[in-house]
């Protein structure tokens, strides 16, 4: 499957990243020079990964990331590599909160590169179902069951509203409900940020799959598969 890459005030050769390497990945390139045209680009059109170089001549990193990613855009389920001078990466990676965010040296080794261009462009892409969640919370010695709203969902995580008191690190037990043969797929999941309200508009969490019950990872697949061929591409907000 072609996959449709933006690079946004970079250009790839400055990192080793010839226009044969990217062709083998197949990948659809496309260019902005500036971070504003970026934006508009990732506003009209679904990009499975975003390059962009560090700093950016016209805005800020996280302004630019949660921008090109806000919720009703259709790149929102991008992932992002940013590509820093020697000496900056540092404050490259804090500048980024979400996740699917890569920071990589300008002088970085081309096998480094690769590996993180093959990881983002191969992660795992999330839609918005229409499914019910609910999370069974095992904190300390007492348990609770707490419905929750699924913002979106892939099969290696899930991004909730609500549950912006749990620290990140905290586990529970999680139970989504599934119109599909086999019913409930169940397993257990960490906490891994909260949202920002102002980026994402929504307040909740982001949650990394542990565990499944035997078969139940396959299951989800399945139904997210059919979820993505059935609605439009879909932003995500875990990412």
């Amino acid at each position: 499957m072609t996959r449709s890459v933006l690079l946004v005030g970079f250009d790839p050769e400055d990192l080793g990243v010839s226009g044969s390497m990217l062709r083998r990945r197949e990948v659809e390139v496309h260019r902005a020079a500036t971070a504003s045209e970026g934006l508009k680009a990732m506003r009209s059109k679904r990009f499975d990964l975003v390059i962009c170089g560090y700093p950016l001549p016209d805005l800020l990193l996280r302004d630019f990331v949660a921008g090109g990613r806000a919720e009703i855009g259709p790149s929102h389920a991008s992932a992002v590599l940013v590509v820093a001078p020697p000496g900056m990466e540092i404050a490259a990676r804090s500048a980024l909160s979400a996740e699917r965010c890569e920071v990589v040296g300008r002088s970085s080794p081309a096998p480094v590169v690769h590996e993180v261009l093959g990881r983002l462009l191969e992660a795992a892409p999330r839609v918005a179902p229409r499914i019910d969640l609910k999370l069974h919370l095992s904190l300390g010695s007492e348990a609770s069951s707490v419905p929750t709203k699924v913002v979106n969902i892939s099969s290696t995580g899930i991004l909730v509203e609500g549950l912006t008191d749990l620290e990140v690190g905290t586990e529970c037990e999680f139970e989504i409900g599934l119109l599909a043969p086999g019913g409930a797929v169940r397993g257990t999941a960490e906490v891994v940020r909260h949202t920002s309200i102002r980026r994402e508009l929504v307040r909740g969490a982001a949650l990394r799959f542990l565990s499944f019950d035997p078969g139940g990872r396959e299951r989800l697949k399945a139904v997210l598969r059919v979820e993505g061929s059935t609605e439009e591409p879909h932003p995500d907000a875990t990412r």
